[in-house]
């Protein structure tokens, strides 16, 4: 399998001018780059050719890349109304399946994935995608045990199926196993030549275990491979602000949320709400105070609910000295959550604050107290069992000969995964949750 550049590099490395006529060269040139999982400026304008566009537009291989290029971009739904169109015309199109498989479990399809499971295996009972299907419906509706058998049973069936290998460790994942997840994702690894995938869980599962050096290691593999991926800057810019060096974690995050600008309009996902949040942490760090409620705020647009954003709006307040409005916002976290710990804390002390009317020089004691307040909830979290979205993602190009399939998973990321893929979130320092993974995007 190999990397996006040595792809594109392959693709203009071909002798078509010389050995096509110039339409003819077009339409070759339009089919590969829909081969391509983000081809360079030359080969997206071949592939925005209307003649040749129009002429394949019912070609079920290049419906199929659309929907795996929309996938990797977060398109899910735009993704699955594709495939679906794909299924109405051949029910067990084996190269799309897998992708719709994927579309299912990031759109919690529960239903549909139960139906297109069952039918794959009283069609294809010997077929390592059916069991596959099977396991991701058990991994969807959180039965983790028989999920990991099926999905073990699609591995012994074809030992390349990397689709099967990524969904066991998030299965693993899912129940704090790392070790285990980690043994999935390297098997995944040796599979997938030339995608950054494993390398990215890998990474997360190591962040989960505290172990940063390895985890930092890992996400400067998967950069080597894909080098501005969104999931892979943000969970290497949250081990960098775990590590105390804001700086570099306010470049990568920032990397990671310029990028996803630029792609559709995924940087209003709700997937991505804690990149935003995370961005607000690390301005606070940076005593950036007012871009950090700019942030968080972004971050409240996309989950008006989450009482962790609003507890961080309101510590950011207090550091701006606006008491009054921050004892609002931790009322309003509590409304959303009335367990919230640090919101109870933070609430308590700013009160006395004010009641006491304690000059500012009180905020070095306050920053201690909020130490002590995390540490607490700390302890708390630990004695609970960690759990992660990660997006179900699957690749193609790791098939092996005899299985071909779309690269699709993400998240993870995921997730998701992708999308996240899953995010281990900065949050804590500030008092809230861990939020949620992509898959994810982590695309």
């Amino acid at each position: 399998m190999l990397t996006n550049k040595d792809e594109n590099q392959l693709i203009q490395s071909l002798p078509i001018d010389s050995q096509c006529d110039t339409k003819q060269a077009e339409i070759v040139k339009f089919i590969y780059s829909t081969k391509i999982c983000k081809p360079n400026k030359q080969l997206s304008t071949l592939e925005q050719n209307t003649e040749c566009g129009e002429f394949f537009k019912d070609n079920l291989d290049i419906m199929i890349n659309k929907a795996e290029r929309l996938y990797y971009d977060g398109d899910y739904e735009i993704s699955y109304n594709i495939c679906r169109k794909v299924l109405d015309r051949d029910q067990f199109h084996k190269t799309c399946i897998p992708l719709y498989v994927s579309t299912l479990v990031h759109l919690n399809k529960v239903t549909q994935l139960f139906e297109i499971a069952h039918s794959l295996v009283k069609q294809y009972p010997q077929d390592a995608v059916s069991w596959f299907a099977v396991g991701c419906y058990y991994f969807l509706i959180g039965n983790m045990d028989p999920a990991r058998k099926f999905f073990l049973k699609a591995t012994c069936l074809n030992r390349s199926f990397s689709p099967a290998w990524l969904a066991l460790g998030h299965s693993f994942a899912q129940e704090s196993e790392h070790d285990q997840a980690t043994s999935a994702y390297f098997t995944a690894a040796q599979i997938m030549k030339g995608s950054y995938l494993p390398f990215l869980y890998i990474g997360l599962e190591y962040t989960l275990s505290n172990n940063f050096k390895l985890a930092e290691r890992f996400y400067q593999q998967a950069l080597n491979v894909e080098c501005d991926d969104p999931f892979v800057l943000h969970e290497l810019g949250v081990i960098w602000f775990k590590s105390q060096n804001y700086q570099n974690a306010e470049i990568s995050m920032k990397r990671a949320y310029n990028k996803l600008k630029t792609m559709s309009n995924k940087s209003t996902y709700k997937e991505w709400e804690p990149l935003l949040n995370n961005l607000g942490h690390v301005s606070r760090k940076l005593k950036k105070y007012e871009h950090s409620l700019d942030f968080h705020r972004k971050a409240l647009s996309l989950q008006p609910t989450n009482s962790s954003t609003w507890t961080s709006i309101g510590l950011t307040s207090i550091f701006l000295n606006k008491f009054e409005e921050a004892i609002e916002y931790f009322h309003q976290a509590l409304w959303y959550k009335k367990t919230d710990l640090v919101a109870k804390k933070l609430l308590d002390k700013c009160l006395n604050l004010v009641k006491d009317q304690l000059p500012v020089v009180a905020m070095g004691e306050f920053q201690l107290d909020i130490k002590d307040v995390m540490l607490a909830k700390q302890n708390q979290q630990q004695s609970q069992k960690q759990t992660k979205n990660k997006p179900l993602e699957t690749n193609a190009k790791a098939q092996g000969a005899d299985f071909s399939m779309s690269d699709s998973i993400n998240f993870p990321p995921a997730v998701n995964r992708t999308e996240n893929v899953t995010d281990e979130s900065a949050m804590e320092l500030a008092g809230g949750d861990e939020p949620d993974s992509l898959n994810n995007q982590s695309h």
